[in-house]
C-alpha cells in the first residue's frame, strides 16, 4: 500500500509473484535557467546517470606508464557502442597540481582549468561530453590526440579537490560513477584530510548517488580513500607492476563501465510480526535494519539481511517477508522491484532440517565473519561451535538409534563441514586480511562465495568428451586427484587456472596455444566473433570451456597457466586443494573425525 498508494487485495500481482517490477510515475521537471538559491545546487539537470573519468597527470604517472595505460583503457571503453547505450554523457578530468576538464566546444576539443579552491560553489554541466553527438568516433579520436600529448612535471596531485568536483557534478544527475586512475593513494595532506573527514566525504558521495572506483599502483592495507570506495559500493584495483597494469587494466575498466546498474538505491524490508530483523551486510555506510541506501548496484553486487523468528510463533503459521528496492536505471527510469517470500512455521525438527540450504547458510557465515574482522578468530570459533551444536541436536532428535561410531549429517547440510574447513584453511582467514579484501567478499553472491572458498576443478580430458560443463563431474579438491599426465582447469569465480602436468606431451601444449604469454591472450580476451580457422581442435575445445566458465559470471576473468613444478606460481594453485592439510588445519578426513569426536563430546 505504501508503494502503490492504494489497497492491495490477495489477488494483486504484488503478492502472487516472487519478483515483480513497477515503473514509478515521473514527476514533471521544470527548468529554471536564471534561478539561483539553495535549490539550484540540488537540481537534477540530467535525467540519466553519468560517468566521470579522472586521470592523474604527474611525473610519477608518466614514468610508471599509468597515464598511457589509462588512456588506452579509456579510449577502448569510449569506442565501445555498448557504453554509449548505457551512458548518455561523460566527464573527463586530468588532475595534477590543478584540475583540467576536456570537452568539446564548436566541434573542437576545449580545455578548462577548474579552480583548486576546495570550497568551489558550483561546477557547470557544460563540462560534460554527449555520447550521442554526430561524428562521435572522429571527435573521440581528436580528443585522445590532445590527451596523449599532455606532459607534466608535477610531483603531487590535488586529489581531495578532484573528489569534491566529482560530487558537485553528480549532484546534478540521478547518479554517477567516478573512476580515478592514480599512482599513489593521495599525498600526506590528502591522507590527513580524508582521515579527518571520511564521514563527511562519504555523505557527499551517498547524497549525490556517486560511487567511487580507483585503479592504482599502490598497495595498502588501510587507507581512508579505500574506505571511501567501499562506503559508496565502489571498488579498488591494485596493480603491482607495469606488466600487470597493461594486462589487466582494460579488463577491469570494461567490467566497471559496461555493466548495467541501478542508481540512487533504497531498500526496505517488511515482515510479519513474528519475524525480527537482525543484521544487514552491504558495502555502504548508510544502513539500518529498517532500510539501506546505496549509491549504485550492478547485478554482481549484493545486500544481505538476517532475520530471526520469535519463539512464540504458533505451529503452521504462514510468515511473510517482502523487500522493496527503489532505484533509477541507466536510462533514467524510476523503478520499484518487489521481492516476496512466505513460509510455514513448524516445530518438527526433521522438517526444519530438510528445508535448510547449505550454500546460503555458508554464505551467511562468511558475511558475518567479514563484517567484524577485528574479532574474526573468535567469531570463527563461535560459528564452529554453532555448527557442532546443530549437528549434535539433529543426532539426538532425529537419529538417536545411530551407533557411536557413525557420523550422522542431515542430507540438506551434509556439505557444510567440507565448506567450513575450506573456510578455515583459506589464506584470507589464516593470515591477516586487508580491508579491501573483506569488503569485496561481503559483496559476493551465494554462487561466487561458494566458488571462492570451494573452487571447481575439471580435467580437460573429461570436458573434451562431453564439451558441456554441466555434464562434467567436478573433481575433489585434493592433490591426490592431480595426475602429472593431465591438464586441469580450476576456477574460483575470480581467476581461471590452467594446470599442466609435467608429463603432458609438448605437442599438446603447443596445439593448445598455452606455451607462452602471447598465445595466452587468445584465452584472456576471447570474444564471440573471434576467428577459429587457424586453431587446433584441442585449442577450440579449451577456448569454449573458458568461455563457458566466464558466462557463468558474465564477466572477463584472468586466465593463468601453471606448469607443474613451477615454484611460487604453483603454490597459488595448490592453495585451492582445500581437502588437503593446509595452514595448520588437517585434511578433510581428519577434520571429519575431529568433528565427530566433538559432536559426541558436546
Amino acid at each position: 500500500c505504501v508503494e502503490l498508494k492504494g489497497i492491495i487485495t490477495k489477488e494483486d500481482p504484488i503478492l502472487r509473484f516472487s519478483t515483480l517490477d513497477y515503473l514509478k510515475k515521473e514527476e514533471e521537471i521544470i527548468y529554471k535557467p536564471n534561478f539561483v538559491d539553495s535549490e539550484y545546487f540540488n537540481y537534477k539537470f540530467y535525467k540519466r546517470p553519468i560517468f566521470i573519468f579522472c586521470i592523474e597527470l604527474t611525473s610519477s604517472s608518466i614514468s610508471t606508464g599509468l597515464f598511457d595505460s589509462s588512456l588506452d583503457s579509456l579510449e577502448s571503453v569510449l569506442l565501445n557502442r555498448d557504453f554509449s547505450i548505457l551512458y548518455e554523457s561523460i566527464a573527463i578530468f586530468i588532475f595534477g597540481r590543478e584540475i583540467k576538464n576536456f570537452c568539446f566546444e564548436n566541434e573542437e576539443v576545449a580545455e578548462y582549468v577548474i579552480t583548486d579552491d576546495i570550497n568551489t560553489p558550483f561546477v557547470s554541466t557544460s563540462l560534460l561530453i554527449s555520447l550521442d553527438s554526430e561524428f562521435y568516433d572522429l571527435k573521440i579520436t581528436k580528443l585522445f590526440e590532445v590527451l596523449r600529448n599532455l606532459k607534466s612535471k608535477d610531483s603531487i596531485s590535488c586529489l581531495k579537490n578532484m573528489l569534491n568536483v566529482s560530487c558537485m557534478l553528480s549532484c546534478m544527475t540521478p547518479g554517477a560513477i567516478t573512476l580515478i586512475y592514480m599512482t599513489h593513494l593521495g599525498q600526506i595532506g590528502d591522507f590527513s584530510y580524508l582521515s579527518n573527514n571520511i564521514t563527511e566525504m562519504t555523505s557527499k558521495f551517498l547524497n549525490s548517488s556517486n560511487s567511487l572506483f580507483i585503479s592504482s599502483l599502490e598497495k595498502t592495507t588501510d587507507n581512508p580513500l579505500i574506505r571511501l570506495c567501499f562506503n559508496c559500493n565502489g571498488n579498488y584495483n591494485f596493480y603491482k607492476n607495469l606488466f600487470e597494469l597493461r594486462k589487466l587494466l582494460v579488463k577491469d575498466v570494461n567490467e566497471i563501465c559496461l555493466k548495467q546498474r541501478g542508481f540512487n538505491i533504497s531498500i526496505e524490508t517488511r515482515t510479519s510480526d513474528s519475524i525480527r530483523k537482525s543484521s544487514v551486510y552491504a558495502n555502504t555506510s548508510s544502513e539500518t535494519t529498517l532500510s539501506v541506501f546505496i549509491s549504485q548496484m550492478s547485478d554482481s553486487d549484493t545486500v544481505a539481511f538476517s532475520f530471526y523468528i520469535d519463539e512464540s510463533v504458533k505451529e503452521n503459521t504462514i510468515l511473510y517477508l517482502q523487500i522493496t528496492v527503489n532505484f533509477i536505471d541507466n536510462f533514467g527510469i524510476q523503478k520499484v522491484r518487489v521481492f516476496n517470500h512466505s513460509f510455514i512455521s513448524s516445530y518438527k525438527i526433521a522438517t526444519l532440517y530438510n528445508n535448510l540450504c547449505f550454500d546460503t547458510i555458508f554464505c551467511s557465515f562468511v558475511k558475518f565473519l567479514m563484517n567484524d574482522t577485528e574479532n574474526l578468530k573468535k567469531n570463527l570459533e563461535n560459528i564452529k561451535n554453532m555448527l557442532i551444536k546443530s549437528l549434535q541436536f539433529y543426532r539426538t532428535s532425529c537419529s538417536s538409534q545411530a551407533t557411536s561410531t557413525q557420523l550422522v549429517l542431515p542430507e540438506s547440510i551434509k556439505l557444510l563441514p567440507v565448506l567450513f574447513q575450506s573456510l578455515e584453511k583459506h589464506k584470507f582467514i589464516a593470515n591477516e586480511i586487508s580491508y579491501s579484501d573483506f569488503r569485496k567478499i561481503i559483496n559476493f553472491s551465494v554462487q561466487k562465495n561458494l566458488r571462492f572458498f570451494y573452487p571447481r576443478l575439471f580435467s580437460l580430458t573429461d570436458y573434451f568428451v562431453e564439451e558441456n560443463l554441466k555434464k562434467v563431474n567436478c573433481l575433489r579438491l585434493s592433490s591426490q586427484n592431480i595426475n602429472s599426465n593431465e591438464i586441469y582447469i580450476l576456477e574460483n569465480s575470480l581467476k581461471i587456472y590452467i594446470y599442466v602436468g609435467r608429463q603432458v606431451e609438448k605437442e599438446l601444449i603447443i596445439s593448445l596455444k598455452i606455451e607462452n604469454l602471447e598465445d595466452l591472450n587468445f584465452y584472456n580476451f576471447c570474444t564471440e566473433n573471434e576467428e577459429n580457422e587457424n586453431i587446433s581442435e584441442e585449442a577450440f575445445v579449451l577456448k569454449n570451456m573458458i568461455k563457458e566458465i566466464k558466462e557463468c559470471y558474465d564477466k572477463e576473468m584472468e586466465v593463468v597457466v601453471i606448469k607443474q613444478g613451477n615454484g611460487q606460481i604453483e603454490t597459488e594453485f595448490l592453495e585451492n586443494m582445500v581437502e588437503d592439510k593446509l595452514n595448520n588445519v588437517g585434511c578433510y578426513g581428519d577434520y571429519l573425525c575431529d568433528l565427530h569426536f566433538k559432536i559426541q563430546k558436546w
